[in-house]
Protein backbone atom coordinates (compact mmCIF):
# COMPACT_ATOMS: atom_id res chain seq x y z
CA UNK A 1 0.00 0.00 0.00
CA UNK A 2 0.97 3.36 -1.14
CA UNK A 3 1.66 5.90 2.06
CA UNK A 4 1.35 9.57 1.83
CA UNK A 5 2.93 11.50 4.66
CA UNK A 6 1.62 15.35 5.31
CA UNK A 7 4.12 16.67 7.38
CA UNK A 8 3.83 19.98 9.01
CA UNK A 9 7.17 21.85 9.36
CA UNK A 10 6.17 24.99 11.12
CA UNK A 11 8.16 28.25 8.80
CA UNK A 12 10.65 25.64 7.75
CA UNK A 13 13.59 25.75 10.36
CA UNK A 14 15.34 22.51 11.56
CA UNK A 15 14.31 24.08 15.32
CA UNK A 16 10.50 24.31 14.62
CA UNK A 17 10.13 21.09 13.61
CA UNK A 18 8.88 18.39 16.09
CA UNK A 19 11.06 15.17 17.05
CA UNK A 20 7.86 13.16 14.95
CA UNK A 21 7.95 15.50 12.03
CA UNK A 22 11.71 15.00 11.53
CA UNK A 23 11.44 11.04 12.19
CA UNK A 24 9.00 11.31 9.22
CA UNK A 25 10.96 12.99 6.71
CA UNK A 26 13.45 10.40 7.36
CA UNK A 27 10.98 7.87 6.36
CA UNK A 28 9.99 8.99 3.26
CA UNK A 29 11.09 7.31 -0.45
CA UNK A 30 9.76 10.32 -2.48
CA UNK A 31 8.94 14.27 -1.79
CA UNK A 32 6.63 15.99 -3.85
CA UNK A 33 7.63 19.81 -3.82
CA UNK A 34 4.79 21.91 -5.73
CA UNK A 35 6.58 25.32 -6.46
CA UNK A 36 5.20 28.42 -7.00
CA UNK A 37 7.30 30.64 -9.05
CA UNK A 38 10.75 32.06 -8.65
CA UNK A 39 9.18 34.74 -6.56
CA UNK A 40 8.72 31.60 -3.77
CA UNK A 41 12.30 30.05 -4.67
CA UNK A 42 13.45 31.03 -1.17
CA UNK A 43 10.32 28.85 0.52
CA UNK A 44 11.61 25.80 -1.66
CA UNK A 45 15.48 26.37 -0.20
CA UNK A 46 14.13 25.82 3.03
CA UNK A 47 12.36 22.82 2.35
CA UNK A 48 15.16 21.53 0.76
CA UNK A 49 17.40 22.51 3.75
CA UNK A 50 15.45 20.54 5.43
CA UNK A 51 16.16 17.15 3.38
CA UNK A 52 19.23 17.89 3.34
CA UNK A 53 19.17 17.66 6.78
CA UNK A 54 17.05 14.83 7.67
CA UNK A 55 16.13 12.82 4.34
CA UNK A 56 17.54 9.40 4.07
CA UNK A 57 20.54 8.49 1.51
CA UNK A 58 18.70 7.77 -2.35
CA UNK A 59 15.44 9.66 -1.52
CA UNK A 60 14.30 11.26 -4.63
CA UNK A 61 12.79 14.19 -4.83
CA UNK A 62 9.58 15.75 -7.44
CA UNK A 63 9.13 18.97 -8.07
CA UNK A 64 6.11 19.99 -10.77
CA UNK A 65 5.04 23.46 -10.67
CA UNK A 66 1.51 24.31 -8.39
CA UNK A 67 -2.02 25.47 -10.35
CA UNK A 68 -2.56 28.68 -9.98
CA UNK A 69 -5.87 29.57 -8.11
CA UNK A 70 -7.93 31.95 -10.82
CA UNK A 71 -9.52 34.64 -8.82
CA UNK A 72 -11.96 35.97 -11.04
CA UNK A 73 -14.02 39.39 -10.78
CA UNK A 74 -15.93 39.67 -7.85
CA UNK A 75 -19.34 40.09 -8.54
CA UNK A 76 -20.82 43.38 -7.38
CA UNK A 77 -24.09 45.73 -7.44
CA UNK A 78 -26.09 42.29 -7.15
CA UNK A 79 -29.88 42.59 -6.91
CA UNK A 80 -30.98 42.31 -3.10
CA UNK A 81 -28.21 44.73 -1.95
CA UNK A 82 -25.58 44.24 0.45
CA UNK A 83 -26.57 40.81 1.65
CA UNK A 84 -27.03 39.44 -1.67
CA UNK A 85 -23.78 40.77 -2.64
CA UNK A 86 -22.17 39.36 -0.10
CA UNK A 87 -23.41 36.01 -0.97
CA UNK A 88 -22.32 36.44 -4.62
CA UNK A 89 -18.68 37.55 -3.68
CA UNK A 90 -18.62 33.94 -1.52
CA UNK A 91 -19.76 32.06 -3.99
CA UNK A 92 -17.38 33.30 -6.81
CA UNK A 93 -14.37 32.70 -4.17
CA UNK A 94 -15.44 29.03 -3.29
CA UNK A 95 -16.00 28.24 -6.74
CA UNK A 96 -12.46 29.27 -7.94
CA UNK A 97 -11.16 27.64 -4.75
CA UNK A 98 -12.77 24.16 -5.79
CA UNK A 99 -11.32 24.57 -9.36
CA UNK A 100 -7.97 24.98 -7.83
CA UNK A 101 -8.15 21.97 -5.53
CA UNK A 102 -9.32 20.38 -8.60
CA UNK A 103 -6.32 20.88 -10.64
CA UNK A 104 -4.40 19.99 -7.25
CA UNK A 105 -5.61 16.75 -7.13
CA UNK A 106 -5.30 15.66 -10.28
CA UNK A 107 -1.58 16.90 -10.41
CA UNK A 108 -1.07 14.59 -7.20
CA UNK A 109 -2.56 11.36 -8.06
CA UNK A 110 -0.67 11.41 -11.51
CA UNK A 111 2.38 12.02 -9.69
CA UNK A 112 1.66 9.39 -7.23
CA UNK A 113 0.72 7.32 -9.66
CA UNK A 114 3.30 7.27 -11.85
CA UNK A 115 6.45 8.02 -9.25
CA UNK A 116 5.62 6.00 -6.03
CA UNK A 117 5.78 2.05 -6.65
CA UNK A 118 2.87 0.33 -4.13
CA UNK A 119 4.90 -0.33 -1.35
CA UNK A 120 6.70 3.13 -1.63
CA UNK A 121 6.36 6.21 1.03
CA UNK A 122 5.96 9.83 -0.33
CA UNK A 123 5.85 12.98 1.51
CA UNK A 124 4.10 16.28 1.13
CA UNK A 125 5.45 19.38 3.70
CA UNK A 126 3.18 21.64 5.06
CA UNK A 127 3.90 25.08 6.45
CA UNK A 128 2.54 25.58 10.03
CA UNK A 129 0.06 23.08 10.78
CA UNK A 130 -1.44 21.28 8.09
CA UNK A 131 -5.07 21.46 10.02
CA UNK A 132 -5.21 24.59 10.10
CA UNK A 133 -6.44 26.93 6.83
CA UNK A 134 -4.40 24.43 3.99
CA UNK A 135 -5.87 22.96 1.66
CA UNK A 136 -2.97 19.78 1.51
CA UNK A 137 -5.72 17.18 3.34
CA UNK A 138 -8.69 17.95 1.47
CA UNK A 139 -6.92 17.56 -1.78
CA UNK A 140 -5.16 14.54 -1.16
CA UNK A 141 -9.21 13.33 -0.55
CA UNK A 142 -10.02 14.18 -3.75
CA UNK A 143 -6.57 13.12 -5.23
CA UNK A 144 -7.96 9.51 -4.09
CA UNK A 145 -10.97 9.17 -5.87
CA UNK A 146 -9.35 10.29 -9.17
CA UNK A 147 -6.62 7.42 -8.02
CA UNK A 148 -8.92 4.73 -7.48
CA UNK A 149 -10.49 5.52 -10.49
CA UNK A 150 -9.60 2.58 -13.52
CA UNK A 151 -7.10 3.50 -15.86
CA UNK A 152 -8.98 3.45 -19.73
CA UNK A 153 -7.50 1.34 -21.99
CA UNK A 154 -3.73 1.21 -20.62
CA UNK A 155 -3.38 4.92 -22.03
CA UNK A 156 -3.46 6.58 -18.81
CA UNK A 157 -1.17 7.02 -15.87
CA UNK A 158 -2.66 4.34 -12.88
CA UNK A 159 -5.46 5.49 -11.37
CA UNK A 160 -4.79 9.09 -12.37
CA UNK A 161 -7.66 9.19 -14.93
CA UNK A 162 -5.38 11.47 -17.24
CA UNK A 163 -2.77 10.35 -19.79
CA UNK A 164 0.86 10.17 -18.07
CA UNK A 165 2.21 12.83 -21.46
CA UNK A 166 -0.61 15.28 -20.01
CA UNK A 167 0.26 15.67 -16.43
CA UNK A 168 0.20 19.59 -15.41
CA UNK A 169 3.37 21.31 -15.06
CA UNK A 170 6.36 19.20 -16.98
CA UNK A 171 7.12 17.60 -13.36
CA UNK A 172 11.23 17.08 -12.60
CA UNK A 173 12.78 14.26 -11.04
CA UNK A 174 15.93 13.94 -8.85
CA UNK A 175 17.57 11.18 -6.76
CA UNK A 176 19.25 12.52 -4.06
CA UNK A 177 22.88 10.53 -2.57
CA UNK A 178 23.39 10.55 0.85
CA UNK A 179 23.75 13.94 2.63
CA UNK A 180 27.32 14.44 4.23
CA UNK A 181 26.08 14.63 7.64
CA UNK A 182 23.84 11.62 7.53
CA UNK A 183 20.67 11.60 9.37
CA UNK A 184 19.80 11.23 12.84
CA UNK A 185 16.67 9.23 13.12
CA UNK A 186 16.73 5.36 13.11
CA UNK A 187 14.63 3.74 10.22
CA UNK A 188 11.01 2.92 11.19
CA UNK A 189 10.73 4.98 13.72
CA UNK A 190 7.22 6.63 12.41
CA UNK A 191 4.70 3.09 12.34
CA UNK A 192 2.93 2.74 8.98
CA UNK A 193 -1.63 3.53 9.62
CA UNK A 194 -3.56 0.67 8.75
CA UNK A 195 -3.98 -0.22 5.73
CA UNK A 196 -6.22 1.59 2.79
CA UNK A 197 -8.84 0.34 0.10
CA UNK A 198 -8.18 3.33 -2.49
CA UNK A 199 -4.92 3.42 -3.07
CA UNK A 200 -3.02 5.28 -0.78
CA UNK A 201 -3.12 5.68 3.04
CA UNK A 202 -2.61 9.06 4.15
CA UNK A 203 -0.99 9.73 7.75
CA UNK A 204 -0.81 13.28 9.03
CA UNK A 205 2.23 14.82 11.60
CA UNK A 206 0.96 17.94 13.49
CA UNK A 207 3.64 21.14 12.76
CA UNK A 208 3.94 23.83 15.07
CA UNK A 209 1.76 26.77 13.76
CA UNK A 210 1.69 30.51 12.95
CA UNK A 211 -0.77 31.32 16.03
CA UNK A 212 1.55 29.17 18.55
CA UNK A 213 4.31 31.16 16.89
CA UNK A 214 2.78 34.75 17.32
CA UNK A 215 1.68 34.07 20.66
CA UNK A 216 4.77 32.41 21.84
CA UNK A 217 6.71 35.54 19.94
CA UNK A 218 4.61 38.19 21.71
CA UNK A 219 5.02 36.11 24.86
CA UNK A 220 0.63 36.21 25.02
CA UNK A 221 -2.06 33.51 25.77
CA UNK A 222 -4.03 32.89 22.60
CA UNK A 223 -7.50 33.84 24.94
CA UNK A 224 -8.83 36.02 27.53
CA UNK A 225 -9.83 33.75 30.61
CA UNK A 226 -13.30 31.38 30.08
CA UNK A 227 -12.99 33.34 26.37
CA UNK A 228 -13.10 32.22 22.88
CA UNK A 229 -11.26 33.02 20.37
CA UNK A 230 -12.40 33.51 16.76
CA UNK A 231 -9.72 32.08 14.10
CA UNK A 232 -10.55 33.62 10.64
CA UNK A 233 -9.56 35.35 7.42
CA UNK A 234 -8.42 38.24 5.93
CA UNK A 235 -11.06 38.07 3.32
CA UNK A 236 -13.56 37.75 6.27
CA UNK A 237 -12.02 40.26 8.60
CA UNK A 238 -12.12 42.95 4.98
CA UNK A 239 -16.32 42.00 4.92
CA UNK A 240 -17.39 42.56 8.27
CA UNK A 241 -15.49 43.05 11.77
CA UNK A 242 -15.61 40.01 13.55
CA UNK A 243 -17.64 39.95 16.69
CA UNK A 244 -15.46 38.06 19.28
CA UNK A 245 -13.31 38.91 21.94
CA UNK A 246 -10.54 38.07 20.18
CA UNK A 247 -9.66 37.08 16.78
CA UNK A 248 -6.80 35.70 14.86
CA UNK A 249 -6.37 36.44 11.29
CA UNK A 250 -4.17 34.19 8.61
CA UNK A 251 -4.43 34.49 4.64
CA UNK A 252 -4.32 38.28 5.04
CA UNK A 253 -2.77 40.30 2.11
CA UNK A 254 -3.22 43.36 4.21
CA UNK A 255 -7.09 43.82 3.23
CA UNK A 256 -8.40 42.87 6.35
CA UNK A 257 -6.40 45.13 8.42
CA UNK A 258 -7.13 47.79 6.43
CA UNK A 259 -10.82 47.28 6.25
CA UNK A 260 -10.81 47.20 10.02
CA UNK A 261 -8.81 50.51 10.37
CA UNK A 262 -10.89 52.26 8.32
CA UNK A 263 -14.57 51.34 10.30
CA UNK A 264 -12.22 52.97 12.91
CA UNK A 265 -12.14 49.70 14.91
CA UNK A 266 -10.58 50.44 18.43
CA UNK A 267 -8.26 47.51 20.18
CA UNK A 268 -4.69 46.19 20.32
CA UNK A 269 -3.08 43.91 17.33
CA UNK A 270 -0.06 41.85 17.77
CA UNK A 271 0.97 41.17 14.40
CA UNK A 272 4.10 38.86 13.38
CA UNK A 273 5.72 37.93 10.05
CA UNK A 274 8.34 35.17 9.04
CA UNK A 275 7.52 33.91 12.48
CA UNK A 276 11.00 32.05 13.77
CA UNK A 277 13.24 33.08 10.94
CA UNK A 278 16.12 35.48 10.84
CA UNK A 279 13.70 37.86 9.05
CA UNK A 280 11.09 37.70 11.99
CA UNK A 281 9.18 40.72 11.81
CA UNK A 282 6.98 41.73 14.85
CA UNK A 283 4.51 45.08 15.84
CA UNK A 284 2.40 45.51 18.91
CA UNK A 285 -0.02 48.32 19.76
CA UNK A 286 -3.29 49.92 19.34
CA UNK A 287 -4.64 49.30 16.13
CA UNK A 288 -4.48 52.96 15.08
CA UNK A 289 -1.02 53.64 15.83
CA UNK A 290 0.87 50.65 14.19
CA UNK A 291 -1.49 50.10 11.13
CA UNK A 292 0.76 52.00 8.87
CA UNK A 293 3.48 50.18 10.01
CA UNK A 294 2.38 47.01 10.14
CA UNK A 295 1.64 47.62 6.16
CA UNK A 296 5.07 49.16 5.51
CA UNK A 297 6.48 46.28 7.13
CA UNK A 298 4.26 43.94 5.40
CA UNK A 299 5.63 45.33 2.30
CA UNK A 300 9.52 45.39 2.31
CA UNK A 301 9.05 42.01 3.44
CA UNK A 302 7.57 40.97 0.32
CA UNK A 303 9.82 43.03 -1.37
CA UNK A 304 12.86 41.61 -0.34
CA UNK A 305 12.22 38.34 -0.45
CA UNK A 306 9.64 37.73 -2.96
CA UNK A 307 6.81 36.50 -0.36
CA UNK A 308 5.76 36.95 2.83
CA UNK A 309 3.48 34.73 5.69
CA UNK A 310 1.94 36.87 8.66
CA UNK A 311 -1.02 36.82 10.86
CA UNK A 312 -2.42 38.98 13.75
CA UNK A 313 -4.69 38.49 16.92
CA UNK A 314 -6.63 41.40 18.15
CA UNK A 315 -8.66 42.07 21.41
CA UNK A 316 -11.10 44.72 21.34
CA UNK A 317 -10.71 47.57 23.66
Amino acid sequence: MRRVLVIGIGMGQASQLTFRAAEALGQADLFLLLEKGEAAAGLVALREGLLARFAKPGHRVVRAPSPRRLRPPLPAGEAGGAAAESAARDAAYRASVAGWHEERAALLAALLARELPEDGTAAILVWGDPMLYDSTLRVLEAARALFARPAAGGSEAEGSGRPASAMPGGPTTATHPPPATGGPFPPGAVAPPPAAADGFAVEVVPGISALQMLCAAHAIPLNGVGEPVLVTTGRRVAEETPAAPAFAVLLDDGSGLRALRARGWKGEVWWGACLGTPDEALLAGPLEEIAAAILDARADIRARLGWVMDVWLARPA
